[in-house]
Order: structure tokens, then sequence, then C-alpha cells
């Protein structure tokens, strides 16, 4: 774990007091495509896209139809990945979609943790070099006491070192029509918070490994001079 981490927090119901916090209105979408924006931040998936509870007068089931389970954080906010059970979020400048952006830190409240180690968050820099990774506490102490529960878990970093978040929610899968197939445990997402994005700092060991490359660089290019003398 990078040594440029501040602090990571997990447990329910606790907040970090980033720049921003913001969360992405997202629809169904292709395999593979981008699922929606918020700012400076893309959601995608290997899944087939993402589904948002619905207010109770949209066609979409409220909780996607298990309301015992899904107990919202910010009200009909939620959504799910469908078809998989990672998504990646990315960062860019604001209004510049395709420049590369980094983050301080970036946290997540997730509903019905109920097994333990499933459900996690692993923080990317530059170079797509892994900075941590944190486990999403389950919401109870049981499965049955976490049903319907809230989670969250977060990390904080020194500087704007995170330039993507992969998420992982449990092990079983929502399709398209709300069903969960396979795994011990469903998990849907709500409020994303995070730093606001700006330009990237590689983290600290990067920037030792990018000094040590140079280094060799110049060591072959001083022999290659040698040889050639």
């Amino acid at each position: 774990m990078s040594t440029s981490i501040r602090n990571a927090v997990v447990g329910a119901l606790l907040f970090v007091p980033l720049a921003m916090s913001a969360h992405a209105a997202v629809t169904v979408v292709g395999a593979g495509a981008t699922g929606g924006r918020a700012r400076g931040a893309t959601f995608s998936t290997s899944g087939t896209g993402f589904q948002v509870s619905a207010l109770a007068d949209r066609t979409e089931p409220v909780a996607f139809g298990y309301p015992s389970d899904f107990v919202p954080f910010s009200k009909q906010r939620m959504f799910a990945i469908i078809d998989a059970v990672t998504m990646d979020v990315t960062f860019s400048i604001a209004g510049q979609p395709g420049t590369v952006a980094g983050v301080r830190g970036f946290g997540a409240v997730f509903e019905d943790v109920e097994v333990a180690g499933l459900t996690k968050l692993e923080y990317f820099g530059v170079g797509d070099v892994l900075l941590g990774t944190v486990d999403v506490p389950m919401g109870g102490p049981s499965a049955s006491l976490a049903n319907g529960s809230l989670s969250f878990a977060g990390m904080v970093f020194d500087s704007n070192v995170v330039t993507r978040v992969r998420i992982t929610a449990g092990d079983g899968f929502m399709d398209a029509s709300n069903n969960y197939y396979r795994g011990s445990d469903g998990v849907a997402m709500d409020d994303f918070i995070y730093g606001e994005p700006g330009r990237p700092v590689p983290e600290p060991s990067t920037w030792a490994l990018l000094a040590a490359g140079l280094a060799l660089t110049g060591l072959a290019q001083r022999r290659r001079r040698r040889v050639t003398a």
C-alpha cells in the first residue's frame, strides 16, 4: 500500500470531507460502453450497463423491487451494475473528458453488504499502478442484521494521485429485468464522494521508478558511446 495514503475510512454512515460530492444519472447502455458522467468522472463496466432505481412515478421499480434490501442513503439515487459485478470510475478535468486527471480521494456508499471480503475499492494511479485496496465492511455483524443496511468505504491521499477506481460490488449481478443471479451477495451503490479532479500526480514510488528508468537509459547511452568510440 502506498505511503502517500493519508487515511482509509470504513464503516456504516461515515463521511469523508473531500472537495466535492457527485453522482451521475446513469442509464442502461451497451456492453463495455460508458454508463454516465458526473463532474470529472466517467463510469464504465464490462457488463451491459447500469440500472438506476427510479422514483415512484417512473417505470423502473423503486429499489429495483427489493425495498427491504436496498434502503437508499440519498433517496432513489442508488444504482446497480447490470450483468457484471465490477465497474471503473475514471477521472478527467471537468469539461475536458479526454484529459486524464487525478483526485485526492474517493469514497462510496453501498447498500446491503452482507458478506465480508466481496465488495471492495481498488485505487490506481499514473501508469495504472495499484495504490491501495479497501474492503467495504458489512452493514451489520451478521448477514441477517446487515440486510437493508448502509456501508461506507473510502481512501484519502496527500495529492491527486488517483486516476481510476475499480469497484467490485458483491458477487451476485443483476440483469436488466432486476433479477439477481449467482453469488451470495447482491450489492447496490449510492452516493460517490471524491475530490475535485486536477492534474494527476505520480505516486512517490512511481516517481522513483521513472527516475531509475531515466538513469538506466542514460547509463546505456554512455556505454553505447564508449563502444562506438
